[in-house]
């Protein structure tokens, strides 16, 4: 058995046992995997949106946060405020800046219907 006297091996043991509560494998955790690459899963790099001038609009972590955006965009082609961004119009982002295999991804997602006005529903 350890002495745990010491803070600093208290944390050690700490990070040991989260390292290895991460490695164990279930199946809630298989089947949580198998739903984000249903999505798209994460980019190995965050999907970024630029206005046409060239600054950086957004940015997102994952397909299904870009589809989420997406089921934002109102009849007449406007986005709405998004995380301290002004409404943009979709004339004004610089799509082909973006990774176009992702892009379709996520509108698909939208269009099957797994997100509407910014929200997860299937």
């Amino acid at each position: 058995m350890r002495d745990y006297s010491s803070a600093s091996e208290r944390r050690v043991d700490a990070k040991e046992a989260a390292v290895a509560l991460g490695s164990i494998k279930s199946e809630r955790k298989a089947a949580s995997s198998r739903e984000n690459g249903k999505k798209g899963g994460r980019p190995a790099n965050p999907i970024v949106l630029h206005h046409r001038d060239g600054y950086e609009l957004l940015s997102f972590a994952s397909v299904g946060d870009l589809a989420k955006y997406l089921s934002l965009q109102d009849d007449g082609g406007v986005f709405p405020r998004h995380k301290g961004c002004k409404s943009v119009d979709r004339r004004d982002i610089a799509w082909e800046d973006v990774d176009q295999e992702l892009l379709e991804n996520a509108r698909e997602l939208v269009s099957h219907g797994y997100y509407k006005r910014g929200k997860e529903v299937k």
